[in-house]
């Protein structure tokens, strides 16, 4: 400590500035008693008032200063003038931007003053840990002089964290409890006693700290039934309580339940409730009580909407309760949504595309001008280009022109587009309807059932970017339905090499077989059959595709779900790394097989969904199929380490 002979101050100066600081403290708003700080401690320093942003700082005569902003002008000078008071002032001014913060570690909470501003690497002000001494000794010297509750507890608490001292703790406590006492509102009321309680709990004063505990039972009541009612001070208040172990904490949870009810702002005290609980037997019947209002309230729902939404909300909590029982109830009722009217609008939108438009892109798909009933017509006569010699001056045969389209038909695409430009596209419609992405997004199945939501900012762009690629998707089906069509216009390909087309190395395999089978039916006009014969194939290509990879995914199928094979979930990450697969690829396979937010044939076909089919989607589908031999068809990631590795 600092020698009283050697301070920069008088205790006249400390009776001044104590008392600026009870009238700042004397305000019952937080931000008023912040503004009014800075207007008593910090503006009478600056140039020319507080009406002045810029201009000469004192002391600093014909240097003038210019910023960006005047908001930032005025900062800058506030940082100049706030650098140059005197030391009461400074540990005022500092003083009043501390807060009281509370943690929670394990069973244990603790309250700490923190610093208004509190980044990774500074904070304003200092943290109590490392401020100076000589704003300790001027803490200390105001805790001793100031009057208002307020404003001794946040300095007798500033001096028990920056230098400890049990007196501290206990005046910071007392000052707390005379705050929580008098009229400030119910956040205030409440936070005072519980830091009252923590300072108490900190110094062993069981006395001090069962007068704080009954000063934090009145303020729970208070916010629970009184004129302050008010849902988050009872929140805060009653966790406390809960943890002090106070034996009424059970009656006013049951009155916050009650007032409350089960609507979202009530679920909080439900879960207040169960911790309360003193057996199996009592938290079962919390649970079922729980359970048994929320399905009250969402029975009497006005409109049907909000009725599916809260028995969607039913079902959550009996599957957080572990009652089997509960969930079947709950998922009946939940079933019992596909009979409701919800009420949703259907919103379509339609463009018109000239003919010749598309059987340009048709073309385009199949590599072939002449595959567009219109585009043949306008391409001139040219001269035909010299067949390639095939080596020892034999011609190479022409390729039929089946295979010529059917390979360019694999190498188009793929139709979701580029992922970047997707990215940009949901980027810039959040920017256009910021307020469209705050609302929860909720899937549902064919029959109204909910089955996926994304839980965080991430999920949500992805969910918005799959959906966007799903749009792509269904544009180009009728095109790609028409190029395979056309793939055969001039001849159907032979069974037999389709097989061997379709087939790893070209020798015929079963995988080959069930494929060309496949583009059969789909040739035939049957995509139904076409599309339910490819799904499985798909997986079946990646599945060969891993294994001939030397990827032991035998021992993960017997790690992960035994007795099952692999799914398309394990499968299609090894698949991408082996073959070093582009996210344009990655995105089109998610975006058409797994991903809920897109078309998800995999699972809703394995579950029976989809009843009614368009070739379109079958058209797809085989597209997918040729693309994962296309991607298979290149060197692996081994073999270009191999490769690089023996040129060495």
């Amino acid at each position: 400590m600092v020698d009283a002979a050697e301070l920069p101050y008088t205790s006249e100066d400390v009776a001044r500035v104590a008392g600026m600081l009870d009238r700042a403290a004397a305000e019952v708003s937080r931000h008023r008693r912040f503004t009014l700080a800075r207007e008593l401690f910090v503006e009478p320093h600056l140039a020319k008032g507080p009406d002045a942003p810029s201009g000469e700082v004192s002391g600093t005569e014909g240097t003038a200063f210019s910023l960006e902003s005047v908001e930032d002008e005025w900062a800058d000078e506030e940082e100049r003038a706030a650098a140059k008071l005197p030391v009461l002032e400074a540990a005022a001014w500092a003083a009043m931007r501390y807060h009281v913060e509370f943690t929670i570690e394990g069973k244990k909470e603790r309250a700490r003053l923190e610093p208004h501003f509190k980044g990774p690497d500074s904070s304003d002000p200092v943290d109590t840990d490392r401020q100076g001494e000589v704003v300790v000794d001027a803490w200390t010297a105001l805790a001793g002089a100031v009057t208002f509750p307020g404003a001794r507890a946040a300095l007798s608490h500033l001096v028990f964290q920056a230098a400890s001292g049990r007196e501290y703790a206990q005046a910071a406590a007392v000052a707390y409890l005379e705050l929580s006492e008098s009229d400030v509102r119910a956040v205030d009321m409440v936070s005072a006693a519980r830091a009252a309680v923590r300072l108490a709990r900190a110094v062993g004063d069981k006395k001090l700290a069962a007068g704080a505990v009954a000063a934090l039972e009145r303020a729970a009541q208070e916010c629970v039934n009184g004129e302050r009612r008010s849902v988050g001070g009872a929140q805060q208040a009653l966790e406390t309580l809960v943890r002090e172990g106070l034996p009424r904490a059970s009656e006013l949870i049951e009155a916050a339940v009650v007032g409350w009810g089960p609507e979202q702002v009530g679920q909080q005290f439900w879960h207040l409730k169960l911790q309360t609980a003193t057996d199996d037997a009592d938290r079962e019947q919390i649970w079922r009580d729980r359970v048994a209002a929320a399905t009250a309230v969402a029975e009497a729902s006005s409109s049907n909407i909000l009725k599916a939404t809260r028995l969607r909300d039913v079902l959550a909590l009996a599957e957080a309760s572990g009652i089997a029982e509960l969930r079947e109830q709950a998922a009946v009722l939940v079933q019992g949504i596909r009979n409701l009217d919800l009420e949703m609008m259907t919103i379509r939108a339609s463009s018109h595309q000239f003919e010749e438009q598309f059987e340009e892109v048709v073309a385009s798909v199949l590599g072939d001008p002449y595959a567009g009933d219109f585009t043949a017509r306008w391409i001139p006569d040219i001269d035909p280009v010299d067949v390639p010699d095939g080596g020892d001056g034999i011609e190479a045969p022409a390729l039929p022109t089946w295979y010529a389209r059917l390979r360019a038909f694999a190498q188009h695409g793929p139709p979701t587009g580029d992922p970047d430009q997707s990215r940009a596209h949901i980027e810039n419609q959040h920017r256009l309807a910021p307020l469209q992405r705050l609302f929860p997004t909720s899937l549902q199945t064919p029959e109204g059932l909910p089955f996926y939501a994304p839980e965080s900012d991430e999920d949500r762009f992805d969910l918005d970017m799959v959906k966007w690629e799903a749009e792509l998707l269904q544009q180009w089906t009728v095109i790609y339905a028409e190029a395979l069509h056309r793939v055969v216009d001039t001849d159907l390909p032979p069974f037999k090499t389709l097989v061997g087309v379709l087939s790893e190395g070209g020798e015929p395999s079963a995988i080959g077989h069930q494929l060309a089978e496949s583009f059969y039916r789909y040739w035939a006009g049957d995509g139904a059959a076409a599309l339910h014969t490819t799904i499985p194939m798909i997986e079946a290509l990646v599945r060969d595709a891993v294994i001939r990879a030397d990827r032991g995914i035998y021992r993960l199928q017997k790690n992960q779900s035994p007795g099952q094979y692999v799914g398309l979930g394990v499968l299609l990450p090894l698949f991408y790394d082996i073959y070093d697969v582009s996210e344009k690829d990655q995105r089109f396979f998610n975006a058409v097989l797994k991903h809920p937010g897109g078309w998800n044939l995999r699972n809703l076909l394995s579950h029976g969904y989809l009843p009614a089919i368009n070739g379109g989607v079958a058209a797809l589908a085989l597209y997918a199929a040729l693309r994962v031999l296309v991607l298979t068809d290149k060197p692996t990631r081994d073999d270009d380490v191999t490769g690089t590795e023996a040129e060495d």
